[in-house]
């Protein structure tokens, strides 16, 4: 068991615990100093630093205005970012954060698919393609337009 100390709120901890016959798990826990007791913040350390990642914000905002579907470059992400949350990131390293470690992330909390462009396709290449998973009650029809219209694209 481990209790790190969070640097910007001092009076939360993140409490882990790991071993052999149990189940891992991290939670961030407070002091409540009137009971004299530790007090749960937050369950799910994942979606919470997932929520607050600048890029979710700005692909969720973008999303939301067109639920249809969502085809951008990096650079139209970052001055999204820079105009709304005045936070700059070099569209290189949006990618880099969204291929390395967003993509499942968007499906597990957002139900949000993204396709990645293809490295070899000059400036269509660099654009991104992110949209909302159909539901389970999707007819087959409609993923085999929706196929059909993906290899179109391609």
């Amino acid at each position: 068991m481990v209790l790190t100390k969070d640097k910007n709120d001092e009076s939360k901890v993140l409490f882990s615990i790991e071993g052999r016959d149990i189940e891992s798990t991290s939670k961030v826990i407070q002091k409540d100093y009137e009971t004299c007791r530790w007090e749960l913040v937050s369950e799910n350390i994942e979606e919470d630093t997932y929520r607050e990642n600048p890029i979710v914000i700005t692909i969720n905002k973008m999303l939301k205005e067109k639920p249809d579907g969502l085809k951008t470059t990096m650079t139209e992400v970052k001055d999204r970012m820079i105009q709304e949350l005045e936070v700059e990131y070099a569209p290189q390293s949006i990618s880099r954060e969204i291929s390395e470690h967003l993509i499942p992330l968007f499906m597990r909390y957002d139900n949000i698919r993204c396709k990645k462009p293809n490295p070899n396709g000059g400036t269509k290449g660099r654009i991104w393609h992110f949209y909302y998973e159909k539901s389970e009650n999707t007819s087959e029809t409609d993923l085999d337009v929706e196929t059909t219209e993906v290899a179109k694209e391609i």
